[in-house]
């Protein structure tokens, strides 16, 4: 099933994946705030929200435009922290 489903997306790989171009631009300034995670003694807890804003900001001066992007990011993070959470539960170094 799952080679089906890769085949009918045109994807090669179950790594590889598909980005809207609806969310390219909020993906972007997640890969572009990479390196702005705080961290805690139980990893990381989230982006430095200061440095998303900022990033943001050099972007679009459309406010509107800014508080989305901001909330995409957050969806984009918060998939991150899940996703980071499950695989310490599992052993794995992210």
């Amino acid at each position: 099933m799952r080679e089906q489903m890769l085949a009918h997306s045109g994807l090669k790989r179950p790594d590889q994946f598909v980005v809207l171009p609806s969310n390219a631009e909020a993906l972007d300034v997640f890969l572009f705030c990479q390196s702005q995670w705080r961290i805690s003694m139980a990893g990381a807890t989230g982006l430095d929200y200061t440095a998303v804003v900022a990033v943001i900001s050099t972007r679009t001066k459309k406010r509107k435009h800014q508080q989305q992007l901001l909330a995409d990011v957050r969806l984009i993070e918060s998939g991150a922290l899940k996703a980071m959470s499950q695989a310490k539960s599992n052993g794995k170094t992210v």
